[in-house]
């Protein structure tokens, strides 16, 4: 199969371009993802990869994941992460895809910027207010619960600009769009429940924000990254696998069935923890949770299977090893998920931080951010008109992020059975950081334009 034309990053059939002068409700011509990709960037490199490593770097030297210290920077990371790296790409992405009309390019313009300045300045004042709201709780609390508004603005002025600027091609929408609006569903819910979310984990009484988070964190987090992250991921990746990336089809029954038994084991899974954390963790209160997770699995092998990703491939693209690995670090986490009750029986425990910390980065490092690189570094080097079998593999940024999720996991579950497996988790957060390095070190220069920085930058990351 042939890879369809690409304009700009919209990747359109052939039959899309006209001829003769463009009218009004023709599509404009848009750069939008310039300043998104690289906010991404920054974000990953600072308040979310870098501070992520040195908190997690702070608790393996306390040898406790419960080490209060450092919980308001794990909280500060988690919001960078969701809303700085994951959001500004999804954000860029989807803007870029769907942009507007000639006559509507004004207003789109302003749109996005307005959600991308919103963000960021949500996300510098939610950085700055975590650790600072139990030193001056008067002052930072307000400024928290603010932060957490203008992300929730953001989110909606990036969702209308989608819907009231887009150019509409005609014709029906494909199958995949029902990933993707479920994906903005959650996005939603999500970003409307931050300011609640913030406001209840820093109240007055510090024993009710403790049990706030203990109660309600696990679920918010698996509504933020299971449900708006992956299914805006799964939308993306059976839509443009099949027509830019060189797999077939992505097969519409089982990407339909995935998506049904994805959402009903979240809620099934987000449901039965609240119930199981009011029942004390009794034996037998955890089924619901325990189903969930077991159901998310296999959704996880029906979407896989739908993206034809480990059959034949028309040509090699560089991105392939990274989407496969994601893939499979998707696959490991629901298996892990579904082996949850005989860890915890194992170790004699009701629940484990440490075991469901590791099911979250398989999940947030093995397939998110895999999937970003992955897709980044191929739509970039379109953009930029580059070949993409005459650019660098990025084989170390491969294999770093890999081997430095693998070890993170691995030794994560590990500290269940010996506190000597803290100290070499520690580090690991920086392999994985030095991998992003590399990886924004390539990029940058392609989203800049700039060729001669692009020859530099291809030569350091060939290893």
């Amino acid at each position: 199969m042939a890879l369809h034309p690409l304009t700009q990053l919209r990747i359109i059939p052939s039959s899309s371009f006209r001829l003769g002068a463009p009218g009004p409700n023709d599509r404009a011509e848009v750069s939008i993802y310039r300043a998104f990709f690289l906010m991404g960037i920054l974000c990953v490199l600072t308040a979310g990869c870098l501070l992520g490593a040195v908190a997690l770097f702070g608790i393996s030297r306390q040898g406790s994941f419960t080490a209060s210290a450092w919980t308001p920077h794990v909280l500060a990371h988690a919001n960078s992460q969701l809303y700085g790296w994951v959001g500004f790409f999804i954000m860029g992405f989807s803007l870029q895809s769907h942009g507007p009309t000639i006559a509507r390019a004004r207003l789109f313009h302003r749109m996005a910027w307005a959600s991308l300045a919103l963000m960021a300045l949500g996300i510098g004042l939610r950085f700055a207010a975590e650790p600072l709201a139990a030193v001056d709780p008067g002052v930072w609390v307000p400024v928290g619960i603010f932060s957490a508004c203008l992300q929730a603005v953001s989110v909606l002025i990036f969702v209308a600009n989608t819907s009231i600027t887009r150019f509409r091609p005609g014709g029906s929408m494909p199958w995949q769009t029902a990933l993707v609006f479920t994906s903005i569903a959650w996005m939603l819910l999500v970003a409307l429940a931050e300011p609640f979310f913030f406001a209840q984990s820093h109240q007055a009484d510090r024993l009710a924000s403790i049990r706030f988070v203990a109660e309600w964190f696990a679920p918010y987090r698996d509504a933020q990254f299971l449900g708006f992250v992956s299914m805006m991921i799964f939308g993306v990746a059976l839509s443009k696998l099949g027509t830019c990336f060189g797999c077939r089809p992505a097969t519409r029954g089982l990407g339909l069935a995935g998506l049904a038994i994805w959402n009903v084991g979240l809620l099934v899974r987000m449901l039965g923890w609240v119930f199981a954390f009011r029942s004390g963790l009794e034996p037998g209160s955890e089924l619901g949770y325990t189903l969930g997770g077991a159901l998310i699995g296999v959704a996880a092998f029906f979407l896989v299977g739908s993206s034809g990703i480990f059959e034949r491939l028309e040509k090699p693209l560089r991105c392939h090893k990274f989407v496969k690995a994601a893939f499979l670090w998707l696959v490991a986490a629901g298996i892990m998920m579904a082996l949850e009750p005989l860890h915890l029986v194992q170790i004699g425990q009701p629940f484990s931080h440490a075991y469901t910390g590791a099911i979250r980065h398989a999940v947030t490092v093995g397939f998110i951010s895999q999937m970003i690189i992955g897709f980044s570094i191929t739509i970039v080097s379109r953009m930029a008109g580059l070949a993409d079998g005459r650019l660098a593999p990025l084989w170390a940024t491969f294999w770093l992020l890999n081997l430095g999720n693998m070890a993170r996991v691995i030794l994560e579950v590990a500290t269940d059975y010996t506190p000597a497996a803290f100290a070499p988790m520690g580090i690991t957060g920086f392999v994985e950081l030095t991998g992003l390095v590399l990886w924004a070190a390539h990029l940058v220069p392609m989203i800049l334009g700039s060729r001669r920085a692009l020859v530099g930058a291809a030569g350091l990351a060939k290893v």
